[in-house]
């Protein structure tokens, strides 16, 4: 059998470089669906109103915030990438791995270590250590970067990315304890 060592280092840099391309391409897809003409219908994924309902948008981000038009990527039909915002301040973009996503990861397996592996490349790419949600113990942790807060949620059913920026501390939280539960 052979086996392949990767260096920690390249690791790590492998890992932040995953991290850093899939904000990029989620972000890219936010903007797009932003950028929409007036008029135009906009598809909210049925999913991300499982990921966090209307009620607890509100709740979290204030009166007046929605839900914003994300594309399903092509051929991931196990990852979707969903938005949120009130105006142009608050506004949350999150991907949800589910079970299958993970499993078919070829570096963790397991919630736990996906989780592990996003929080890892966030800290290397803002140069800051994670910190735990108080209240989820090891379920959650974000990561403060300079424009906007990483989010990594272990659920019953996945794993959540997002990043949140204009959030105080507190609508922090709230959108963490939101999105760890399955509704």
């Amino acid at each position: 059998m052979v086996r392949w060592l990767i260096d920690p280092r390249t690791h790590r840099s492998l890992v932040a470089d995953i991290v850093l391309g899939c904000v990029a391409s989620l972000s890219a897809a936010v903007s797009m669906a932003q950028a929409q003409a007036p008029g135009a219908e906009a598809t909210i994924m049925p999913r991300c109103t499982v990921l966090l309902a209307p009620d607890r948008v509100a709740s979290v981000l204030g009166a007046g915030a929605v839900a914003r038009p994300a594309a399903q990527r092509p051929g991931e039909a196990h990852v979707v990438d969903c938005a949120w915002g009130k105006g142009s301040a608050n506004s949350v973009t999150a991907q949800w791995f589910d079970r299958a996503a993970i499993q078919s990861s070829s570096v963790s397996r397991t919630f736990e270590g996906y989780a592990d592996m996003l929080l890892t490349a966030g800290e290397e790419a803002a140069g800051k250590p994670r910190e735990a949600v108080a209240g989820l113990g090891a379920r959650a942790a974000m990561v403060h970067g300079q424009s906007a807060v990483l989010l990594v949620v272990q659920r019953p059913d996945g794993v959540v990315r997002a990043l949140a920026s204009g959030l105080t501390r507190a609508q922090l939280l709230a959108l963490a304890k939101a999105l760890a539960t399955a509704e």
